[in-house]
């Protein structure tokens, strides 16, 4: 039998991408299966960046070249469009290819995630390792649908439906049942040498790895499958692996992506005391939650030349951490803050806005408290706001009470519906919060604006930041995402601050400029289509779009009244064929890229597609 492992797009940056450690691990599962031949798809090269058509290209190419049996494809809510393209473009090939998809996608919400995608015929609910290996025997043996049923951990599609099988008991055999990522099979040297990074973190080729899985913790608002119970791998087992990668790859950033590093300090310890043996000074990073910040932790951490550590605190108010159920208050945030601001490790915290306990004023609060609480440059404070994650306790409460009616549709659309106003705040309060967390700067180097330059490609994200570096003194050239919050002297390696520029501060509005710019666009092609017509849109004067030549358009909204004018619906602007379309939504998100997918499938010969961005910061006269 043959089985063809498929790692679907997941750049948002043309040289830069991360490969997800699970792929690497059932690939090594299905590597062990005796009888099964098992190939695999890297579709995160150079040539395919934002191309559709050539991965679809690449898939077929794999599907005439490997012949499969069966096809494999994994990942979270955000990756659903790839992965829907991918098992469309399978079936069409040939329908009697049995599909099988994995990751927090099916786990969370495993019928209507089986019904969203519609092209797979099995679905894989919780750790796959163990229900991977029973299905592919199972297949490959010819078993019968009532033996199928007898795999645990299953959700299948059958008659019209989906029946899920008995859930998979955790594992328990960590060096037995889970084997060392298999990243060579996905082309990781290969990418390498082509100059294409893995990550963006401090060493372009990080090195992914695990020592625990689970959290003790249930937050109301995330989603781990194995949450509840923190299970430690075997450090023999860890630093095998670990000796492993550095003997293939050298010596490179050790990303420890566990959602908990550990509990206890004698695990810290005995953790510390091995790597230490490595010498991997300022080159990994780990996860602890609030509980286990403590001076001791940190002196080992820092000791054994531990870079980074992370930890999210979520909230500075006592009644959004009791809504979120994070069994933490916020005496022991500032306690944690307090002893990590004093070591020499970077530390990283998350806040999360637009909890059900939370209202306007006390997120305002929250966005002011960075600035009023003096950090120190080595602490990092990230905002953003909630998102309702299928499989979530969130998730399930909405689902039943009915605000969110339709699952299918809310998985097929999460990057716009994931985004509930399920707070104390009205509409308008929320995206106010929206906007200013989107234009919020990170801590870092102070660098003055007269200093510090940018040219923007919208298109791609990407902008070309040049300064004088603060420390070495001499002309820094690079090349950033949009998102991108800190950036690094190629000479000295001094860290700089990146203004976060995702929404349109007031202050950086150029109303003149963005009217002209309007007048231009409309003077070259007779009328301009602005594909987005939410907060972002709203920051500039209606004034400037009530032209009987300007249309609005979101599939979101359609039907309000904006501008004095009735928003259409994105299929009604099809029909339109127009010369110009603005893209008018946050650039650098889920909702940018899917506007401009479909831009690029639906509109193959529009002449202009500027982003609203784009009116405010160059001339297109």
């Amino acid at each position: 039998m043959r089985c063809l492992l498929i790692l679907q797009h997941l750049c948002e940056k043309k040289y830069s991408y991360i490969i997800p450690q699970g792929v690497a691990i059932i690939s090594a599962v299905v590597k062990k299966i005796e009888g099964v031949e098992r190939f695999t798809l890297n579709l995160n090269y150079p040539e395919f960046y934002r191309k559709k058509d050539r991965q679809a290209q690449a898939v077929l190419a794999a599907l005439d070249e490997y012949k499969p049996d069966v096809v494999m494809c994994g990942g979270q809510v955000d990756n659903f469009k790839d992965m829907f393209a991918i098992f469309e473009t399978v079936k069409a090939y040939d329908e009697n290819i049995i599909t099988v998809a994995g990751g927090l996608l099916i786990s969370g919400a495993p019928a209507p995630a089986m019904e969203a995608l519609e092209n797979v015929d099995y679905g894989i609910v919780g750790e796959g390792e163990l229900t991977v290996a029973e299905l592919l025997t199972a297949i490959k043996a010819g078993a019968s649908a009532s033996q199928m049923e007898k795999v645990h951990g299953l959700v299948i599609k059958r008659d019209g439906g989906f029946i899920c099988t008995p859930p998979r008991a955790l594992i328990t055999d960590w060096v037995k049942d889970i084997p060392w990522a298999d990243y060579d099979s996905f082309g990781r040297d290969e990418i390498v040498s082509k100059g294409f990074k893995i990550s963006d973190y401090p060493n372009s080729t990080t090195l992914y790895m695990t020592s625990t899985r689970g959290c003790v913790a249930k937050c109301t608002f995330c989603y781990n499958p194995f949450s509840g119970k923190l299970r430690l791998r075997p450090l023999d087992d860890f630093f095998g692996e670990l000796e492993n990668l550095i003997q293939k790859y050298g010596k490179r950033y050790v990303f420890i992506c566990d959602d908990l590093f550990a509990v206890s300090t004698a695990r810290v310890r005995d953790f510390c005391l091995r790597m230490k043996e490595f010498e991997l000074n300022s080159l990994w990073m780990v996860f602890l939650r609030v509980p286990q910040v403590n001076s001791e932790n940190l002196r080992l951490l820092e000791d054994a030349g531990c870079e980074a550590l992370a930890f999210g605190f979520e909230s500075i108010h006592d009644t959004v951490l009791q809504s979120m159920e994070k069994k933490v208050n916020f005496k022991q945030i500032e306690k944690a803050l307090h002893l990590a601001r004093d070591s020499k490790l970077n530390i990283a915290a998350a806040i999360i806005i637009g909890d059900p306990a939370e209202d306007y004023e006390m997120a305002l609060e929250s966005i002011k408290w960075r600035d009023r609480a003096g950090l120190p440059k080595n602490v990092l404070i990230k905002y953003t706001m909630l998102m309702i994650m299928p499989g979530s306790r969130l998730y399930h409460k909405y689902v039943k009470e009915g605000r969110i009616k339709d699952e299918v549709e809310y998985i097929k659309n999460y990057s716009t519906m994931g985004f509930m106003n399920v707070s104390k705040m009205t509409d308008d309060e929320y995206f106010d919060i929206y906007d200013r967390i989107a234009s919020f700067n990170e801590p870092g180097a102070a660098i003055d604006s007269n200093n510090l330059q940018f040219e923007y490609n919208f298109r791609a994200e990407d902008r070309t930041a040049t300064w004088t570096c603060h420390v070495c003194g001499k002309t820094a050239r690079k090349v950033y995402s949009i998102r991108e919050i800190q950036g690094q002297c190629p000479h000295c390696d001094a860290i700089v601050s990146l203004p976060r520029l995702e929404s349109l501060n007031p202050e950086l509005i150029e109303y003149d400029r963005i009217k002209a710019n309007i007048e231009a666009l409309l003077a070259r092609h007779g009328s301009i289509v602005f594909w987005g017509a939410g907060q972002f849109l709203k920051t500039i004067p209606e004034d400037f779009l009530r032209s009987e030549n300007i249309i609005l358009a979101d599939k979101t909204v359609a039907g309000n009244e904006y501008a004095g004018k009735t928003i259409k619906s994105t299929d009604e602007i099809a029909a339109l064929e127009p010369g110009c379309i603005v893209v008018s939504v946050v650039p650098a998100t889920p909702a940018s890229r899917e506007i401009y997918a479909a831009i690029d499938e639906k509109f193959p010969n529009l002449k202009e597609c500027p982003n609203l961005w784009e009116l405010n910061f160059r001339s297109l006269g």
